[in-house]
């Protein structure tokens, strides 16, 4: 059984397209991010090699990248977050936020959740909304279970220093720079007292669970 803990919220993951871009990577374990290398920047605006970029930054322990994907036909792009070596669903927009779960199996999680290859957009029948936002349930490469909140994607990178922003962070199409918005909170165990009942949270034990369901 698991509990979702206090998170972390108005994270913008940068595109790897840009090559001033700071926060490009993030870690989910960590918090940590980076940018994307001086010697692949320096391929930039040329085509950059993402299997080799994918594998180092695995290698490095990152969960996210941060990109821009086509849309459209007449060029219009959508900035997106890649998962990198992670097991992914995408729950029902009740699982936002504001209802994060207090006593829950990561069985109960996958079987109302809809697997999930590439980018971490909202699906919709046959329908892929590139704009939307949508929870996800997340197993890192580690074996680590957290739940990514992808918000609304951010062009308007004028917010100030000192300026607060209310409301549902992930929201916001303003901040300091332009990319995807998104939160995340990790699940921890739950202790089980001998008649199944859940008491407090206990060290994340890694774990592996398949694709299918």
């Amino acid at each position: 059984h698991y509990k979702a803990d206090s998170g972390s919220s108005g994270w913008v993951l940068e595109s790897i397209l840009n090559p001033d871009a700071q926060h490009v990577f993030f870690d989910l374990d960590t918090s940590r991010t980076a940018r994307l290398p001086e010697k692949w920047r320096s391929m930039l605006p040329g085509k950059l090699p993402t299997e080799e970029i994918s594998r180092w930054a695995t290698q490095q322990g990152f969960d996210l990248v941060g990109t821009q994907v086509p849309i459209g036909d007449d060029g219009q792009t959508c900035y997106a977050i890649q998962p990198l070596g992670m097991q992914v669903w995408e729950l029902d927009e009740s699982r936002w936020w504001q209802v994060r779960p207090r006593d829950i199996t990561l069985e109960e999680l996958i079987d109302e959740g809809r697997p999930v290859e590439g980018f971490l957009f909202h699906q919709q029948a046959n329908f892929t909304d590139h704009l939307a936002a949508a929870p996800f349930l997340v197993v890192t490469a580690e074996g680590t279970p957290g739940l990514i909140f992808v918000g609304v994607e951010v062009n308007d990178d004028s917010l100030k220093a000192g300026v607060v922003v209310g409301g549902d962070h992930e929201l916001q199409p303003i901040a300091f720079s332009k990319g995807r918005r998104f939160g995340y909170a990790m699940l921890e165990t739950l202790q089980m007292e001998k008649d199944g009942r859940s008491t407090g949270a206990e060290a994340n034990k890694p774990l592996k669970f398949p694709n299918s369901r």
